[in-house]
């Protein structure tokens, strides 16, 4: 009950459903459009991502503050790794080997070695941070804080946090563009998406949109670098 996210194998094969209401992960086969089983996770999980490679599901529950591994082929938990306070989004990083995980209960961000199942360096963040999202070069990971009013730039090298981007509310959701210059953030609280430029560190412009937005994506044909407002 109370489905929260769905992650996608790369195939789009496999659809898995995270249900904060009862604890579990549902299984869908896409194609036949019917659940194949359902997968029992920590309390209130939050955020499922599928490796790169399709063979993993990582999902983060932030009752207990752990991630589950689920093998895509056993369609099972196959191990579990303590993260921390508030795991809510999992990052896998493009080499496949590591991630990183939001620690809303903490205000930090934390890797996750991915072979070893264990956790590493962490760097701090905004107040609750949510979602997150790698820029194109790899070098960066923007952390948005749904308790605070800031994004929280991360430079991955040393796993260092760098100055605050003001965002004047809360930060939820956020996706970058392409070229990495922009990023569309959500405010639920303020029912917007803010448009925010990287490279200078300020919002360039606000778009209302409904009530409580929460994630947000750019589709396969936004082009990769958009007009100014």
């Amino acid at each position: 009950s109370l489905p929260h996210d769905v992650a996608v194998t790369p195939d789009e094969r496999l659809a898995f459903v995270t249900n904060q209401g009862s604890a579990s992960v549902t299984v869908l086969d896409i194609g036949r459009a019917e659940v194949l089983t359902e997968i029992r996770v920590g309390e209130l999980p939050a955020h499922a991502t599928v490796s790169q490679d399709g063979s993993r599901v990582y999902v983060a529950s932030s009752g207990p503050g752990e991630v589950s591994v689920i093998d895509t082929r056993k369609l099972a938990v196959i191990t579990t790794v303590a993260a921390g306070a508030g795991a809510h989004r999992v990052l896998v990083m493009p080499d496949g080997s590591t991630a990183l995980v939001t620690l809303s209960g903490a205000d930090r961000v934390v890797r996750l070695d991915l072979k070893q199942g264990r956790t590493g360096a962490a760097a701090s963040t905004g107040k609750a941070p949510h979602n997150m999202a790698l820029a194109p070069d790899g070098r960066t990971v923007y952390v948005a804080n749904t308790g605070g009013t800031e994004l929280t730039p991360v430079r991955l090298n040393g796993l260092v946090s760098l100055k605050p981007i003001p965002m004047g509310g809360d930060a939820h959701g956020i996706a970058l563009d392409r070229a990495g210059r922009r990023a569309f953030v959500s405010s639920r609280a303020s029912g917007i998406v803010s448009i925010v430029d990287l490279q200078s560190g300020s919002v360039t412009g606000v778009i209302p949109v409904g009530t409580g937005p929460d994630g947000i994506v750019l589709g396969p044909k936004a082009p990769a670098s958009l007009p100014p407002l």
